[in-house]
């Protein structure tokens, strides 16, 4: 009966653990296992594993009871080592002290498990099938391992400061000399040079001709409020107020694409072909099809192609043949 796990940082953003334990019907932890990192001072970040394995009862003497566990990795910030003023911690956002995203692979196959973010300081992984050749089950729990990956965002303090400068403008809507008006009647405030700087639409928009900058005044209609606020956030602060997942990324696309916010453009488009797995790949492919996004829809049509046996059964293909027979089409002609 035992945990291990062995930590080595790639770089500055990428954490490596190798992981392995043989299982018990026991919830077991490891930990806490500690990483140093650096954001132009010395700073430590902690975290401690628990792997619980989740058995699914056998419906009938006819089935093969599946296997699956799930991780779940909790997150505390380190003590500041004195070296540098105590003041200096409170200028670091959570966004980049702790991690942005995490995900494992298990034994030799490439398969990204991602683990989704919970209250607290906790991420979790959903169930994960244990591959068959692991041991029978019925007769015990065998060795198991894999590799962690923890993924950090990374910039330096005098840069933290400035953007926490900028980013308060908004935040705390001070100066503001545009208000951009929802049709629920809530009003968010702007600053006319920050925006038109990011944003060609917005500089286009606040040309001395424009009402828009005749009246300060900008009517929202087809976007929502919270979701607006998030590209106006990533123009001041250059990230997201929370970090993106497969639906927000999508929906800041859009937004990203109205406003022609390259950079928030990208960085939606590198998530969502980092995040390409089982239950998205066709929703996936189907979204960037719409919105003529190539990258996403070629890598989504080779990710659909390469698992057809284990997608063919689903809903969601018997929807791609049935509504979108030029996407099936092309998935049908990459597969070997």
């Amino acid at each position: 009966m035992s945990f291990s796990a062995k930590v080595s940082k790639q770089d500055e953003t990428l954490v490596k653990v190798n992981w392995y334990r043989k299982f018990t019907p026991d919830i077991q932890k490891s930990g806490p296992h500690q990483v140093s990192r650096t954001h132009g001072y010395s700073y430590t970040y902690y975290f401690e594993l628990q792997c619980n394995l989740l058995p699914t009862p056998k419906i009938n003497t006819n089935q093969t009871q599946t296997k699956n566990f799930r991780f779940c990795l909790t997150t505390r910030p380190g003590e500041n080592d004195g070296s540098n003023p105590t003041d200096d911690e409170d200028a670091i956002p959570d966004y980049y002290r702790l991690p942005c995203d995490i995900w494992l692979t298990v034994g030799n196959v490439a398969t990204k498990h991602f683990f989704v973010k919970c209250p607290e300081s906790k991420w979790k992984s959903r169930r994960i099938p244990i591959p068959s050749h692991y041991g029978d089950y019925d007769d015990h729990y065998g060795d198991f391992g894999g590799v962690l990956w923890i993924k950090f965002k990374s910039t330096g303090i005098s840069e933290l400061n400035a953007v926490r400068r900028m980013t308060e403008l908004l935040v705390k809507q001070r100066r503001c000399d545009v208000q951009f008006i929802f049709e629920c009647g809530h009003l968010v405030g702007g600053h006319v040079t920050i925006l038109s700087a990011s944003s060609p639409v917005f500089e286009a928009m606040f040309t001395n001709d424009m009402v828009e900058a005749k009246t300060g005044q900008v009517a929202i209609t087809d976007i929502e409020k919270e979701i607006f606020k998030e590209p106006m956030h990533y123009i001041y602060a250059g990230h997201t107020s929370t970090p993106l997942t497969e639906l927000t990324a999508r929906s800041l696309y859009e937004a990203a694409e109205k406003y022609d916010i390259q950079d928030l453009r990208e960085e939606c488009v590198d998530f969502l072909l980092f995040h390409i797995q089982l239950n998205n790949a066709i929703h996936l492919l189907i979204w960037a099809n719409a919105h003529s996004i190539d990258e996403i829809k070629e890598a989504a049509l080779k990710f659909v192609a390469e698992n057809f046996r284990t997608l063919c059964p689903t809903a969601e293909w018997e929807n791609l043949v049935k509504n979108y027979p030029e996407l099936c089409l092309l998935a049908t002609r990459m597969m070997k």
